[in-house]
């Protein structure tokens, strides 16, 4: 290691992080990118009509995750205000507001003496109330809204919850609210293609109406799809969205819910958010497809759409750097030793080409 004429050692490091296509660390292929962290950008002083309000780590059923705690008031909504600019550097892709909801571990659901009824959580853009749920479950739950139509505008987003008729156990918890953009698509092929309409008559069973994706290279992302209806009745179907690893003794990341055929003639937005990190999978599948219901329409058909999954990246950061040795002579050879810190949500695995580079 060279030593300046003033005998001073003059050392800059470069950590490089290459995906597999060999690109800079924020142009991978598939990443999921955040655009606005609500946690970060909240003001527990500037919150409305909370009894409590704080930015911290909550658990809801034992699982812990960063959490916009809000209990509200008896009356009226305990609200958040966020103002901002759509970025207008993502032209294509799904971007979406991707959040938890639930209720902090601790609630007596069955104190006589402090009936529990529940928190409703609502979150509005420019004044219109656009998502809303009622909870007196334990658990995350997680709720997903579309941005598309707000691209490059300035908006403002409120987080709202409810107490409903009390404020007995009303801990309310928005889990890692953000803004995301997700770039590029790991699946490949026509197998899924963009509207692809799924049907099905009385004779079909479950098998004939979904979809396999080939092995994908990822532990940790997101499974994103659009989905509608046509020829709509009054049956209930069910749809199912799947990210299966390749070690089947893991359990999958799976969505399932009821779909009514009136409710949904326009496009919804579904999401599994899936980590297998801790199980080391090689790969995984994404699985779409419709349960049909025990009385199957005749024609009834099922449209999806923009079918993505996306890996959350890793963010490595030199966090500690320093010589070995107190004293360092001219000519003098001797070590350097640097911490380096993944930050980010997604792993380091075989897939990235790290580079500590010394100058």
């Amino acid at each position: 290691m060279p030593i300046n004429k003033f005998g001073m050692v003059v050392i800059f490091l470069y950590l490089l992080l290459a995906g597999r296509e060999g690109f800079a660390v924020d142009k991978f292929a598939s990443s999921i990118i955040t655009v606005y962290d609500f946690l970060a950008h909240t003001d527990v002083h500037k919150t409305e009509n909370c009894l409590t309000a704080q930015v911290t780590s909550k658990a809801c059923n034992g699982i812990n995750k960063s959490a916009f705690f809000q209990h509200p008031a008896g009356t009226g909504d305990c609200v958040a205000r966020y103002e901002f600019s759509v970025p207008a550097e993502y032209p294509s892709g799904p971007l979406v507001m991707y959040f938890y909801y639930g209720l902090a571990d601790g609630v007596n659901y069955n104190d006589p003496n402090h009936p529990f009824d529940g928190v409703k959580f609502a979150v509005e853009i420019n004044g219109t109330r656009v998502w809303e749920k009622d909870i007196a479950t334990p658990g995350w739950q997680s709720g997903v809204i579309d941005f598309q139509p707000y691209r490059s505008k300035k908006i403002r987003v409120n987080l709202i919850t409810n107490s409903l008729s009390n404020a007995n156990y009303d801990w309310a918890a928005w889990g890692t609210p953000k803004l995301i953009f997700l770039q590029g698509n790991l699946i490949a092929g026509d197998i899924f293609r963009p509207g692809q309409d799924i049907k099905f008559t009385n004779s079909a069973g479950p098998e004939k109406n979904s979809f396999t994706s080939a092995p994908l290279r990822t532990q940790r992302g997101l499974l994103y799809f659009k989905y509608r209806f046509h020829n709509h009745n009054s049956r209930t179907e069910w749809i199912s969205a799947r990210i299966t690893p390749a070690d089947l003794s893991v359990n999958p990341a799976e969505l399932t819910f009821p779909a009514r055929h009136p409710a949904a003639v326009d496009w919804q937005i579904g999401v599994v958010d899936f980590d297998f990190i801790a199980a080391n999978v090689p790969s995984v599948t994404a699985q779409l497809g419709v349960i049909p219901s025990t009385a199957v329409p005749v024609n009834a058909a099922f449209e999806f759409n923009d079918l993505t999954v996306v890996s959350y990246q890793p963010d490595l950061r030199l966090t500690n750097t320093g010589l070995t040795a107190g004293l360092i002579c001219t000519g003098q050879e001797f070590g350097l030793g640097t911490t380096v810190t993944n930050v980010g949500e997604g792993p380091v695995t075989a897939d990235y080409n790290v580079k500590l580079v010394l100058q």
